[in-house]
């Protein structure tokens, strides 16, 4: 290969190399944006889902649950036509020894 042939093929190379780099941190800055949203979106579902189980949890029993253990330990039990519907107000949700 001819000395001058070698250095544009460096420099080819260099460029490839800087245009990968720019489309990962145009990526990156795209995918930080986008999880913060998602994590946003998450806590406002999950605080939607212990309000409507405040709710629930209000309309049986005629009063507001005292803290969280409440609604995690207690079991909504409703029937409805020849159905039962049997299950917690929060599951999977785990809560300190003051609630």
């Amino acid at each position: 290969m001819k000395k001058s042939s070698k250095g544009i093929i460096a420099f080819e190379n260099a460029l490839v190399l800087l245009f990968i780099l720019v489309i990962f941190i145009i990526f990156m800055g795209y995918y930080y944006r986008y999880s913060v949203l998602v994590k946003e979106r998450v806590a406002l579902e999950e605080i939607n889902h212990i309000n409507s189980a405040i709710v629930v949890y209000y309309v049986l029993h005629g009063k507001f649950p005292e803290d969280l253990r409440d609604l995690v330990r207690d079991r909504q039990r409703l029937y409805y036509r020849e159905s039962f519907f049997d299950k917690r107000y929060l599951e999977g949700i785990k809560v300190d020894k003051d609630g």
